[in-house]
């Protein structure tokens, strides 16, 4: 049986979203004949730009300052 820790930075300037940070933990047993069952669960966080755009609204940037959003995310894997 096997135990391990997971984690990933994905940077860059990608449209709608950016800067994903991730870490998780993933666990694994081996089976007859080379077979295993692998066990993952990961949580990720990332910046969402300007999430008004996605929606279609419109936002004044001249009087208003950027409204960006986190979001975030559970991946639970067999």
């Amino acid at each position: 049986m096997g135990l391990g820790f997971y984690g990933n930075i994905v940077g860059g300037s990608g449209e709608p979203s950016n800067d994903v940070l991730g870490f998780g933990l993933i666990g694994s047993y081996q089976l007859k004949n080379s077979w295993f069952i692998d066990i993952e669960l990961i949580q990720s966080e990332a910046d969402f730009e300007r999430p008004w755009k996605a929606l279609g609204l419109t936002q004044d940037e001249s009087s208003v300052k950027t409204v960006d959003a986190i979001y975030s995310s559970t991946l639970v894997m067999a």
